[in-house]
């Protein structure tokens, strides 16, 4: 694409809340007078479009360089906006500040400047800030030919200089093993097989992620938690994920002024503490922390990056859906869909990843399922299956295509059924997908389900599926579907000419009373 027809610039002033704008156009009239008028023009121009369309602008000359320089000017004002907010960007400034000082030959300014910056670089964590202002330090002192230090005090600056390297590849190192973890999960989804988990998991073997006492600052013992949840996670260990996540927002929680520069560590421990709720069964609960969340996102909302809003804004409404097909509140979560969506529009909130709009197109058609709008519930699940995204959750794809067989045979669909299950097996086989589950599944649907002609019959072949898949339960890994739709419940509805809704919720109601005793 030319320069010409790019909308990366459409894009940025799209982005733009009401506040950024008129600070944005305030920062462009503030500009030389001969740009200012026309760069003000296309900023309107460009923000008046719904989608970008570039000959519409064609009554800018020189609209690429004219573009170009826009762009420029719109981070320029946005940088000082978010100067003053950014504990970062102020600390650079500061830093900056000691090499203007530095190059005017002013070194007492300068060292009191890089003194007061030190201060609040300690108190924020910022090894790399600390690194360049132990630079400027040296500097300085060689400047001064050496007058005002001793050779063993000169060794102790370069120490603590090199010690806040360390801090900095220390927590480097620990962000490594995260992403790892999470780069597979994001990618291809949970284990399958305990021999792929015990290959993957030599990751854990290594001495650094053996003891928190090895993380040297805050942000290192953040990705230290952070790799064990991921981890646990992909072990089904939840309770583990469950204490990892706690000790960790207690490690947060001991340094607010961590919290308040970069609040999106807090927020993703808070959002796990519910998912960790969710996978313990203990529904109401995980609804009462989404709700709070949700408050907090929206009362924070001109606090916090846009980004951070709309991946945790739009974690919470997908897991409330969860919810509310967890407790077979199917007609509830129906209700709750165009609300949701609503939502989205107001407060402008979209997908970050393919991985989270799939989610959220799950448990739609979840939601539709049980609530017995089947056709909705095919649109959905199709958003999924006909996204072409490259290595994005097999996992994912395995069930909507699963699910979607299941759709199909509530609407009788059985001569489609044929074609679909080979198509699914072509692909789940094509994907290394196909794992137990999937086969018992597609064996069922493509064998069984056509002698079953008679309620008898139907019951027995019902019966014969539900054994074979809780003979799954035991095994962590191949169970893993089962824990992500409740088919052994929408069996049951079947062999006892139940709605699945009410199947959902009476194990529900004894789950709830059974809990109430123990307490």
């Amino acid at each position: 694409m030319s320069k010409a027809h790019s909308s990366t610039l459409f894009q940025l002033i799209h982005s733009l809340s009401k506040t950024e704008k008129r600070y944005v156009k305030v920062y462009l009239k503030g500009q030389p007078a001969a740009n200012s008028a026309k760069h003000v023009a296309l900023f309107d121009s460009i923000d008046r479009q719904k989608e970008y369309n570039e000959t519409k602008l064609i009554a800018f000359k020189h609209l690429p360089v004219m573009k170009q320089r826009l762009e420029e000017n719109v981070l320029s004002a946005l940088q000082n906006y978010y100067s003053q907010r950014s504990v970062s960007a102020r600390l650079n400034r500061e830093v900056h500040s000691v090499e203007i000082l530095f190059q005017k030959g002013l070194f007492e300014n300068a060292m009191k400047q890089i003194a007061k910056t030190r201060k609040s670089a300690l108190h924020y964590q910022e090894p790399l800030v600390l690194f360049d202002l132990a630079k400027w330090e040296l500097k300085i002192i060689n400047a001064q030919g050496y007058t005002a230090v001793s050779q063993e005090e000169m060794k102790k600056k370069y120490k603590q200089a090199e010690d806040h390297l360390k801090d900095a590849i220390n927590a480097h190192q620990y962000s490594l093993f995260s992403n790892t973890v999470y780069l597979r999960i994001r990618k291809f989804g949970f284990f399958r097989t305990k021999a792929e988990l015990k290959r993957f998991g030599r990751i854990m073997q290594h001495p650094l992620l053996r003891s928190e006492d090895k993380a040297r600052l805050v942000e290192a013992k953040y990705f230290y938690y952070s790799t064990r949840i991921g981890y646990a996670n992909l072990e089904a260990d939840y309770q583990k994920a469950y204490s990892n996540t706690n000790k960790l927002i207690k490690v947060l929680e001991s340094h607010p002024q961590l919290i308040q520069k970069e609040p999106r560590q807090y927020l993703a421990m808070q959002q796990n503490a519910s998912v960790w709720q969710y996978n313990f069964k203990e529904y109401a609960q995980t609804f009462i922390l989404l709700e709070r969340l949700k408050e907090f996102l929206v009362e924070q909302r001109n606090s916090i990056s846009k980004n951070l809003f709309n991946r945790t804004f739009y974690y919470v409404n997908t897991v409330m859906l969860y919810v509310y097909s967890r407790t077979g509140e199917f007609e509830k979560g129906a209700k709750a869909i165009p609300v949701l969506l609503k939502e989205f529009v107001k407060y402008k909130v979209k997908p970050l990843s393919i991985e989270e709009k799939w989610m959220f197109e799950e448990a739609v058609a979840v939601v539709y399922f049980g609530n017995r709008n089947y056709p909705k519930a095919i649109v959905h699940l199709n958003n999924i299956i006909n996204d072409k995204a490259p290595d994005v959750r097999g996992d994912m794809q395995s069930m909507a295509r699963i699910l979607s067989l299941l759709v199909h045979y509530e609407m009788g669909n059985r001569d489609l059924l044929r074609y679909m299950v080979k198509w699914t097996y072509h692909f789940l086989s094509k994907t290394k997908m196909l794992f137990k589950f999937e086969q018992i599944i597609l064996d069922f649907i493509g064998k069984k389900s056509r002698n079953m002609d008679t309620r008898r019959k139907t019951v027995i072949a019902f019966k014969e599926l539900k054994s074979d898949l809780e003979k799954l339960i035991p095994d962590p890994y191949q169970r893993r579907p089962l824990d992500d739709f409740e088919y052994i419940e929408w069996l049951e509805s079947k062999i006892e000419n139940k709605p699945f809704a009410e199947v959902i919720r009476e194990k529900e109601r004894v789950r709830q009373l059974e809990r109430s005793k123990q307490k």
